[in-house]
């Protein structure tokens, strides 16, 4: 008799390996062609005992992206607990999420392409993926501040500015983008930030430095970032709009795919049981 725990452990296993064949295809075909049906034959399932652990395609779309944010995360979370100055971790943490883009995603298209559509269309995964991340780095400045590494300011808005000062080398499409631009280059941006958070009138102290000079040099330093900011905006909506051309074609073609994969799933049901002669 197999046990509750067992039957779960047992869903676990599927899960995972529903979510592992659907990688391997998303990395040959695509996540956009690849189909329910595909994935059931590569673990030599039916359709139909595929949709009993993922209700929709785009549920297993959000897993294999899921679990590819989640080796990020974990990476930061280790360099964060590691022994290396906060200086150093914040080098390493930014470094280690450029090139894991350039590793898995860029060199890989078709991968590259499901994390773009986490990002363009806003999923759920993706935003909370980069509030953990922002925690992270959150937490590395804090511990630099205390740690009289860093001047003891507002450690929430120095973290907004380092990734809003490094988002070219943490965003898949600009790393894309900015891949023929030389500089800066990511150990002059992140000089440039820790140079400033550790520095007497540097960002994290100008933040509250309530004196004419601090005001005017915190303007300055927010200036140059808001031009940076705009112009990567920019960008990004000029690719949004080429993005979004063939957005509403290929909702409906998945929507048709999806139908297509249940109605497969039911004939296969249907097929099983008169095969077994079990049709009454």
């Amino acid at each position: 008799m197999v046990t509750r725990d067992q039957q779960s452990l047992e869903e676990k296993d599927t899960r995972k390996l529903i979510i592992e064949a659907a990688e391997r295809l998303f990395r040959q075909i695509g996540f956009q062609k690849t189909t329910v049906a595909d994935i059931a034959r590569e673990l030599s399932m039916s359709s139909a005992n595929v949709y009993r652990f993922f209700t929709a395609k785009s549920e297993i779309n959000e897993a294999v992206c899921m679990n590819l944010l989640g080796k990020i995360e974990a990476e930061a979370e280790k360099i964060a607990t590691s022994r290396q100055t906060a200086a150093q971790k914040i080098r390493d943490l930014i470094g280690s999420v450029e090139k894991a883009y350039h590793r898995h995603y860029i060199a890989d298209r078709k991968l590259h392409d499901l994390i773009e559509a986490a990002i363009t269309e806003n999923w759920a995964i993706m935003r909370r993926h980069s509030e953990r991340m922002a925690a992270i780095l959150e937490r590395i400045i804090s511990a630099g501040m205390a740690g009289r590494e860093f001047a003891p300011k507002d450690a929430t808005l120095a973290s907004r500015l380092i990734n809003t000062a490094c988002i070219r080398f943490c965003h898949p499409r600009l790393i894309v983008e900015y891949e023929q631009e030389p500089e800066p280059t990511l150990d002059q941006m992140v000089s440039f930030c820790l140079a400033a958070l550790a520095k007497p009138g540097g960002a994290a102290e100008l933040a509250e430095d309530k004196t004419d000079s601090g005001r005017g040099a915190w303007q300055m330093l927010s200036e140059d970032i808001e031009t940076e900011v705009i112009r990567l905006e920019r960008l990004a909506d000029e690719l949004d709009l080429l993005t979004e051309e063939n957005a509403a074609g290929l909702a409906k073609i998945e929507a048709q795919g999806e139908k297509i994969d249940r109605l497969n799933a039911q004939n296969q049901t249907i097929l099983e049981r008169l095969l077994s002669g079990a049709w009454q």
